[in-house]
């Protein structure tokens, strides 16, 4: 069923206008039968949709419930059977299964043989031990077992930048041809090797227009730059010309238009602390280790999904804390947040079920079993905190459901 079959299913009382107050997207239809809040979703919503939805559904009865109204403890969630279907429930069944205290989480899915009939579903969170988490295990394994060597390390020893830089494994891939992706304040820049590399600002998540403009502005087009030994100045000097351009008069963290990769590199290096319940995390590696360890480690949110990449894993002692991030850009904080809290969870549940990554955790003296969830965003100013304080209120009671953390950190221009 598409969303206006499932709004037909519903009945006449099924809204789906944007609720600011509440956070809730159009993409959701709602309403509250015999006191039950519902929320329905059709066949053409994404993996990602599905996961909202369910959270925002959370959400939605703790607002209801912290302004008078007195809704069973018990939501429903309705699933008009698509495409992303199969590979979102194993995400939607880890959190209802993760979900503790009120309300109870019932989810209801179209038939696959019968459609139009509704089924509840009553399957159990998935976990992660095939073929795909042994090949990522692999990936880590290997990388983390090698240095950057030649040009790759090169590079950092030698720009004046080098506080900025840091090589990244490519944990999509395993380290054969040992290219490092190369990230200025998170801004990937290029690639290299022990002998040969590249430097180029493209398009796509880990830049920006902004920075595509800047690139093409000192390299006098969107051309890669190759990087030899008898190139290495010029890429250093091309480098410390990026950084000009993109740096504010504060000297802070670059405004390349990445701002959460800009704030994942600051915290994996050490430059921002995070602190949880009073103890100060740790990063997997030195502060001034010219690889980034810890970050975008690959995951699974379902056995047969594409890989999702962590920001970072960090560490009190023993015990892993898997931290997503998030900064605001534009928009409101409510559903930004929440959203977040389901990615931490779902991070998490793989890493304490991914036996193959056993090892990897084993060699750093971390606690698989243990891994802990936080989301983070950097700490507001004064007057935007009084603005949001109902909302944060409704987000720390949707983290606390899922035994999330929700940090602040002092991120400078960020805030």
């Amino acid at each position: 069923m598409n969303k206006e079959e499932i709004r037909q299913y519903m009945g006449p009382g099924a809204i789906d206008s944007v609720d600011t107050a509440r956070g809730l997207s159009s993409k959701l239809l709602r309403d509250v039968v015999h006191n039950v809040p519902r929320v329905g979703i059709g066949s053409e919503s994404s993996v990602d949709d599905h996961i909202h939805a369910l959270l925002d559904l959370l959400a939605w009865h703790h607002y209801l419930v912290s302004h008078g109204d007195r809704p069973e403890h018990r939501v429903q969630l309705v699933v008009g059977r698509g495409p992303s279907t199969d590979a979102a429930l194993p995400a939607v069944r880890t959190l209802r299964w993760t979900h503790t205290g009120a309300p109870e989480v019932e989810v209801l899915v179209e038939s696959d043989s019968n459609p139009g009939d509704f089924e509840a579903d009553t399957g159990e969170a998935p976990t992660f031990s095939g073929l795909r988490p042994t090949e990522y295990a692999g990936y880590l394994n290997g990388w983390y077992s090698i240095a950057p060597t030649g040009m790759a390390s090169e590079i950092l020893d030698r720009s004046p930048d080098a506080r900025r830089l840091r090589l990244y494994p490519q944990l999509s891939n395993p380290p054969d041809g040992g290219k490092w992706s190369l990230r200025l304040d998170g801004l990937q820049i290029g690639e290299l090797g022990p002998t040969e590399g590249y430097l180029r600002v493209g398009k796509g998540e880990l830049s920006s227009q902004r920075a595509v403009q800047m690139w093409h502005k000192i390299n006098g087009g969107g051309e890669a730059l190759p990087v030899t030994e008898t190139s290495l100045d010029a890429a250093i000097g091309r480098i410390s010309e990026l950084v000009r351009e993109l740096e504010r008069v504060d000297g802070g963290l670059l405004d390349h238009g990445v701002p959460e990769h800009a704030l994942e590199s600051a915290v994996v290096r050490g430059e921002i602390q995070v602190t949880i319940g009073g103890r100060k995390l740790s990063t997997l590696g030195d502060g001034q280790a010219k690889v980034a360890y810890g970050s975008q480690i690959p995951t699974l949110w379902a056995p047969a999904g594409r890989p999702r990449y962590l920001d970072a894993l960090l560490r009190d002692d023993a015990v892993p804390w898997a931290v997503e991030m998030k900064v605001k850009a534009g928009g409101g904080y409510g559903a930004y947040l929440r959203h977040a809290i389901g990615q931490a969870v779902l991070y998490r549940h793989f890493l304490r079920t991914a036996t193959p990554y056993q090892t990897w955790f084993d060699d750093r003296g971390l606690d698989r079993q243990a891994v802990r969830a936080a989301v983070l965003y950097p700490q507001p100013t004064p007057e935007v905190q009084r603005k949001i304080a109902s909302r944060i209120g409704n987000l720390l009671l949707t983290a606390a459901a899922f035994d999330v953390q929700v940090v602040t950190v002092d991120a400078g221009w960020l805030q």
